[in-house]
């Protein structure tokens, strides 16, 4: 999944102007890439869970280009902090952030920590950090799965 995603990429990047405001478009590309994060961390998506998530951390509704995240009166303050965080990554950071990723996520253990991080940082970017140093540690101590 995480390979298909990464290999669609450039179509997508490709269709982004097709979208109907920038703020649309930060976040079709950066949804994109929060599902790379999550596959690394072999997050278990099933139904039930992809909805809760969705329910909790995406927009009912399409972006527009006045839409400026903590700031969506209209969206709930879970959606609004998700959206805060995903516009943030950008193009310039991301390949930093999946080279760390991919170190905090290369053992079972890690995984486990990474899991619960990206689940929660959302909702406190503090707590998640912990899980994120508590992946790298255990990356440190005991080394990657082989």
């Amino acid at each position: 999944h995480t390979n298909s995603t990464i290999n669609a990429l450039p179509i997508i990047e490709s269709k982004l102007s097709l979208l109907p405001s920038k703020n649309e478009q930060q976040f079709g590309l950066g949804w994109v890439n929060v599902l790379v994060l999550i596959g690394m961390a072999r997050r278990n998506t099933n139904l039930v869970d992809m909805n809760n998530c969705q329910d909790l951390y995406l927009p009912k509704r399409i972006l527009r280009d006045n839409d400026r995240p903590p700031r969506i009166t209209d969206l709930p303050e879970t959606v609004n902090s998700a959206l805060q965080l995903l516009l943030s990554i950008t193009v310039d950071s991301y390949p930093e952030l999946v080279d760390d990723w991919v170190e905090a996520t290369c053992s079972y253990d890690a995984r486990k920590d990474a899991r619960v991080a990206i689940s929660i940082v959302p909702v406190n970017k503090i707590v998640a950090a912990a899980f994120v140093v508590s992946a790298e540690a255990e990356i440190l101590i005991y080394g990657c799965d082989d």
